[in-house]
């Protein structure tokens, strides 16, 4: 297996390579999260493996030497293609003064699967990205059939949705509807979990928005603000916040 650095014309078309990976890409491996990352101290690394592409977030911890982490990927399907590739990365690794590397590979959880992953000798860690489950959904029927399909309370939220006057409008990401996102996100956050500075979801919301992969929405009653939500689509997948 030839592991190596990226060339730069396979920088400017990184995300067409990701969306190649065995597992259709993950936005946790895209271009634009790890541009983003730089500004929680991290530094993007690209790695091409043979034909897959692995994004690579980098930090350099004093003493120890440089930590590897890898969101959401490598973007293969089965413990058999980690097995291949590990000892590869581990060699190419330590040839860059790394210490350590954190992977999360999107597997169904099955015991096989965890027996295989302990039998390499990796071990298990905390979670880092917020997108802990999958709902898989066709998209290729029209709206009422698609919205049929839902569970009972599903279609109850949606009808007293409508009952009450809530609408739905797509809003431009600029910086006062940004704003008004973060209050909103600020408000749900309180008590519960902690979020990052205001600055920090701007420039994520506009820079998914100017790659366009990304869109807010804005929920109103009586012309209020009352809920949002943030929706990034990459290849054949979309997540929101």
């Amino acid at each position: 297996m030839n592991i190596r650095f990226a060339s730069d014309e396979e920088r400017n078309q990184w995300n067409t390579h990701v969306l190649a990976n065995p597992d259709k890409g993950n936005l946790f491996q895209g271009y634009e999260f790890a541009e983003q990352k730089r500004l929680g101290g991290w530094t993007p690394r690209l790695i091409m493996a043979d034909s897959l592409a692995i994004t690579v977030l980098e930090k350099s911890i004093f003493g120890l030497g440089c930590l590897w982490y890898i969101p959401k990927g490598p973007g293969v399907v089965s413990a058999d293609d980690i097995s291949t590739l590990l000892p590869e990365l581990r060699k190419f690794a330590s040839q860059c003064s790394v210490f350590a590397i954190k992977i999360e590979p999107e597997f169904v959880k099955t015991n096989e699967i965890l027996a295989a992953l302990r039998n390499m000798h990796l071990l298990p860690a905390t979670p880092i990205q917020p997108n802990v489950s999958t709902v898989t959904l066709d998209l290729s029927p029209p709206l009422e059939t698609i919205l049929s399909s839902l569970n009972q309370k599903g279609r109850h939220a949606l009808r007293r949705a409508e009952r009450d006057g809530v609408t739905i409008q797509r809003v431009e990401t600029s910086d006062e509807n940004c704003e008004q996102f973060y209050q909103l996100l600020s408000e749900t956050a309180a008590g519960s979990f902690r979020i990052r500075s205001k600055q920090y979801y701007r420039t994520y919301w506009q820079r998914y928005s100017a790659a366009n992969q990304g869109q807010l929405f804005f929920a109103y009653v009586d012309n209020k603000i009352v809920a949002g939500a943030y929706a990034i689509t990459f290849g054949t997948k979309s997540t929101y916040k």
